[in-house]
């Protein structure tokens, strides 16, 4: 009989030892399925931070108008649904070229180049390029003009004067030690220093098309 107890009492220590072993695993499998949760939850709010950082690092919103960064090749570009074109700079960073004043432009557009503008600065072509694709998709009529009258009649162009009351605009370009855009009568000259012309022109571009809205930039 006291056999038969001392058996007894050694099973239930080794079922009792058994249960107490299981315990003692599953509690450390729940620890482990706790720390690798945590440690997925704060893989994914990383992601999720890297994300949102990427999405505000390619798409932005800029004078009433929203901005995607694009590459094309060796080239960054800035484009938005509203405008016909692509710029080149970043509109934010363009924010220390001066308008002088809101830019209003009439239905009609003569478009005038600086002959040493034309002559040095390689984006020039570009610059005018984009400009008047710009106009015209807004419905305007640009045509290509001078301010020379002699000029003018020599090469049968149109001559546009910022003095003259007309009914049309002028967007001239000029060199000056700083860029910046000014009206003068019926003109807007757009001052390009060391052949900045491209980031002038792409200033105007957006001021114009938020001006027109009611949006200071």
């Amino acid at each position: 009989m006291a056999r038969k107890s001392l058996k007894k009492g050694k099973k239930r220590e080794e079922k009792s030892e058994g249960k107490e072993e299981k315990g003692k695993i599953r509690r450390k499998q729940e620890r482990q399925i706790k720390i690798f949760l945590l440690v997925m939850f704060f893989l994914l709010v990383f992601i999720f931070a890297i994300y949102m950082f990427y999405l505000a690092s390619v798409k932005f919103r800029y004078a009433g108008l929203e901005f995607e960064k694009v590459r094309e090749g060796k080239l960054i570009l800035y484009r938005t649904p509203v405008l016909p074109i692509f710029l080149r700079n970043d509109p934010r960073e363009l924010r220390d070229i001066k308008i002088d004043s809101r830019i209003i432009l009439k239905r009609k557009i003569g478009i005038a180049g600086n002959e040493k503008i034309i002559e040095e600065c390689e984006d020039s072509v570009l610059s005018a390029t984009i400009l008047s694709i710009f106009l015209g998709k807004a419905g305007l009529q640009p045509f290509s003009a001078t301010t020379n009258k002699s000029q003018a009649e020599k090469l049968n162009m149109s001559y546009v004067s910022c003095e003259l009351e007309s009914d049309y605009s002028a967007i001239l370009f000029e060199k000056a030690d700083v860029a910046e855009i000014e009206k003068e009568g019926n003109c807007y000259i757009l001052k390009v220093s060391d052949c900045n012309i491209l980031e002038v022109t792409e200033r105007f571009i957006v001021a114009s098309y938020a001006h027109s809205r009611g949006i200071e930039v």
